[in-house]
């Protein structure tokens, strides 16, 4: 990419999945961030992690399935000594 002079900043702190870094081939930098955003609601909506968790077979993984795709894994420290890894 740096050669082609397609990288967009060297901005360590961007780079983290959240900030278009570089510019893509085949669509614009807003075309990607708008397709990342979306695809980053619909796997965060509420409904999409329901629907995960429940398939879980116990309730620890449900816990888990819950906590890592709702992004709350902090929260496991309330849960007890039964939800520790």
């Amino acid at each position: 990419m740096a050669a082609q002079n397609r990288i967009e900043t060297r901005n360590w702190d961007l780079y983290d999945t959240r900030h278009v870094v570089y510019r893509p081939t085949g669509l614009t930098p807003n075309e990607l961030k708008r397709g990342y955003d979306w695809a980053y609601e619909a796997f965060y909506r509420w409904g999409s992690i329901l629907k995960a968790a429940s398939a879980a077979r116990d309730r620890k993984a449900f816990a888990e399935a819950f906590l890592l795709l709702s992004g709350m894994e902090k929260v496991r420290t309330r849960l007890g000594p039964g939800y520790s890894d």
